[in-house]
C-alpha cells in the first residue's frame, strides 16, 4: 500500500469522526480537505469495495463496522506478531473502505432527499 494511503488510513482508524479537513491537516505533510477526500477515494479503490464473509455474502454496514472495531482492538492489544498485525491491518483497510462507501451512499441519498424536500416546499417538484 502506498505510504500516503497508509497514513490516512491509520489516521481515519484512530479518528473515525474527524472531518476530512482535519484529517488532511493532521497528516505528516498537511493537505487540503479536497486532497484528503482524494486520498480516501484512492484508498477505497485500493482496498476494493466488496467485503465478503467466508466468500459467500455481503456484510451489512453494522456487521462490517463491528468487525472493524474488533480488528482495531486486536491490533491495539499488542499481542499480535508483526505479520499478524499486517494481516489485520489489511482487513481493517478493506472494512474501512466498505463502511466509508456505505456512508457516502447514504450521504448522497440524504442530499437527494433534502433537495427534493426543498423543491417541494417551493412548489417546484418536477419528479
Amino acid at each position: 500500500m502506498p505510504e500516503d494511503l497508509r497514513e490516512i488510513a491509520y489516521l481515519r482508524l484512530e479518528n473515525p469522526d474527524m472531518s476530512l479537513r482535519d484529517l488532511g491537516q493532521n497528516l505528516s505533510t498537511p493537505i487540503s480537505r479536497s486532497g484528503a477526500n482524494h486520498r480516501m477515494q484512492r484508498l477505497l479503490e485500493y482496498a476494493g469495495t466488496e467485503v465478503k464473509t467466508n466468500g459467500k455474502k455481503n456484510l451489512t454496514f453494522e456487521q462490517a463496522n463491528e468487525l472493524l472495531e474488533k480488528t482495531v482492538s486486536k491490533m491495539e492489544s499488542g499481542e499480535l506478531t508483526l505479520e499478524q498485525t499486517m494481516e489485520e491491518y489489511a482487513k481493517a483497510c478493506e472494512l474501512l473502505a466498505y463502511c466509508m462507501k456505505q456512508l457516502e451512499q447514504c450521504k448522497g441519498k440524504i442530499i437527494d432527499i433534502n433537495e427534493r424536500i426543498s423543491r417541494l416546499s417551493k412548489g417546484d417538484d418536477n419528479d
